[in-house]
């Protein structure tokens, strides 16, 4: 009832919570999340039961509300180095130099202002002989410039390469710069970190870090990418 109340699809739903349940298992595994018992127990069970009314409901203390560009800059680290240049009419992989349409069904190619970067799950060939570009999301010059790849910063030229100019990020004072590689480097350790041992809480000085990088994805910026 109350999929018909609300036109949705009763079939995609339990298939979105079936992804969910085999990520949770997936991050179980790797040691990122921890559950006890008997969250284990009703995890399994949601997996293997059969029924479309069986859910699992993950325990508040991972139930945290995500801002959209952290969500974002998650699915650009997933999918890097899937890369989108907005050119023309169309768009180009900055790694393959090859040139794509994002797809007729692609909500992002009818929007009013497309958007300049895009990160993409995958691209088909058309019978056009195009490439379509699928599951198309867009990321920030912010996420270029903090995240992905290997930066180099030229602080004479006032230039931040990315995967040695693949991305170019220009930037007005070398004050932005220092904060920028700053910033860059102290994320990337305290991502690292965490990942090589999930089970110890951040200290207050990594969390402020990651705090930081939220700013500066929310916030406005300056600088300019090319």
């Amino acid at each position: 009832m109350f999929c018909q109340k609300n036109h949705l699809s009763q079939f995609q739903l339990h298939q979105l919570e079936e992804q969910k349940i085999q990520l949770l298992i997936n991050l179980t595994e790797a040691g990122l999340v921890s559950l006890s018992p008997e969250e284990n127990a009703a995890l399994r069970h949601a997996r293997n039961s059969r029924s479309r009314s069986s859910f699992f409901e993950v325990p508040a203390r991972y139930d945290a509300l995500t801002g959209d560009t952290m969500v974002a800059a998650s699915i650009a680290m997933a999918l890097y180095p899937r890369i989108l240049k907005r050119e023309g009419q169309g768009y180009r992989n900055v790694y393959t130099n090859q040139q794509l349409q994002l797809a007729p069904t692609s909500i992002n190619r009818i929007a009013a202002k497309p958007p300049p970067w895009l990160v993409y799950l995958e691209a088909t060939q058309a019978k056009n002989g195009k490439l379509n570009a699928f599951h198309s999301s867009r990321i920030t010059q912010d996420m270029l410039a903090l995240l992905l790849g290997e930066a180099d910063f030229n602080f004479y030229a006032g230039v931040v390469e990315v995967d040695s100019g693949r991305v170019r990020l220009s930037l007005r004072h070398w004050k932005e710069m220092l904060a920028l590689q700053q910033l860059r480097f102290q994320v990337k350790r305290v991502i690292g970190d965490f990942l090589v041992r999930p089970q110890i809480p951040l200290q207050v000085a990594d969390q402020q870090w990651l705090d930081l990088m939220t700013t500066a994805f929310d916030g406005p910026s300056q600088s300019r990418v090319h």
